[in-house]
């Protein structure tokens, strides 16, 4: 069957259909047709898509600014830093302890 023809025999069977059950029905099934096509073809797509799962990282990475006492930026150099982590709020315990 030739796209033309299944033009024209769709056009038939809107016709044959308009004059049986009137125009608001004959839009109306159109409508849900299209309408559950759609919802498939969704439900198609969203199946078919897999998950993305981020590898977990064993590093913290962490940015800041090193400061004087005074609250000044210090001078670029080498400098020792201890660090502190801890399990929980204010009263949460050490978890882990390193130097940088």
């Amino acid at each position: 069957m030739t796209k033309t023809e299944a033009k024209s025999a769709f056009r038939v069977y809107l016709t044959h259909m308009r004059s049986k059950y009137g125009k608001i029905p004959v839009l109306f099934v159109v409508s849900v047709l299209l309408m559950s096509f759609f919802a498939s073809l969704t439900g198609v797509f969203l199946y078919t898509r897999g998950n993305a799962y981020a590898a977990p990282s064993n590093t913290l990475n962490f940015q800041g600014r090193l400061l004087s006492n005074t609250g000044n930026l210090v001078a670029d150099g080498t400098y020792n830093i201890q660090f502190n982590l801890y399990d929980g709020g204010t009263a949460g315990g050490p978890a882990g302890q390193g130097q940088a």
